[in-house]
């Protein structure tokens, strides 16, 4: 333990599972809700349409990575839609700047499926008759999703705020195959894979036992807080 505060690399992986949770969590869930609302119509061929959205989640994500390198590559999807537009190519996880960025990228895009559905049960489970009399009173449709939804929808947002947030803190898969494991100068290294590093590479069993009681801690207190929030705006039925 003495060790690992006085080691710069796993402060590095700290940090970077941290910027992972912040930008992750909020956005993933934002666009989440957006994407179950849109599901939320009955119009024709939406069961296809939301099979399509719940595809990412049944595969592989070690399969997932492959496809998002593919697309990050040089000449890959990603580089090939900017320079239609005159936009020079970019190396993304190649680029210490862009690594970490592109892997949260990819980690928001895989992880809105389970997310959706989740939501999508949420919006359904609203009776109709709220929505009616909101409308009755000369509520719109912003002011039906902020006053009758989003109040009725606080236990879903908790419930798939936990698995968010529980789920960045676990992030390896996306690092090990996609950035060459914690390159380029460790702009991707992860708490996870810190602890895979020093455990099944340099066979470090002891350090790397510590780094996981550490991320223990750190998962625990940060979802006890979280728990601690849901009196203030959790509305349950």
């Amino acid at each position: 333990y003495l060790r690992l505060v006085g080691d710069d690399r796993f402060f590095k992986a700290l940090r970077n599972t941290v910027f992972d949770t912040v930008v992750s969590v909020p956005v993933g869930l934002a666009l989440a809700l957006g994407l179950a609302v849109a599901l939320n119509q009955q119009i024709r061929g939406i069961a296809w349409i939301r099979t399509g959205y719940f595809l990412p989640l049944v595969t592989s994500a070690t399969a997932v990575a492959l496809v998002w390198l593919w697309i990050y590559s040089p000449t890959g999807l990603l580089n090939t839609f900017l320079g239609t537009f005159g936009i020079a190519p970019q190396r993304w996880v190649a680029d210490p700047t862009l690594a970490m960025p592109s892997i949260i990228v990819m980690s928001i895009w895989q992880g809105l499926p389970a997310n959706v559905i989740i939501f999508l049960a949420g919006l359904q489970a609203i009776p109709v008759e709220y929505y009616d009399a909101a409308s009755v009173d000369g509520a719109g449709r912003r002011s039906r999703f902020r006053h009758v939804t989003l109040p009725l929808l606080t236990p879903s947002v908790f419930f798939t705020g936990i698995l968010a947030l529980i789920g960045s803190f676990q992030v390896f898969d996306q690092v090990y195959v996609m950035a060459n494991p914690g390159k380029p100068g460790d702009a991707t290294i992860t708490l996870v894979y810190f602890i895979y590093e020093n455990g099944f590479r340099n066979f470090k069993m002891g350090y790397a036992s510590a780094a996981s009681w550490v991320l223990f801690l750190v998962v625990a207190v940060l979802t006890g807080l979280y728990f601690r929030t849901q009196d203030r705006w959790v509305h349950y039925q």
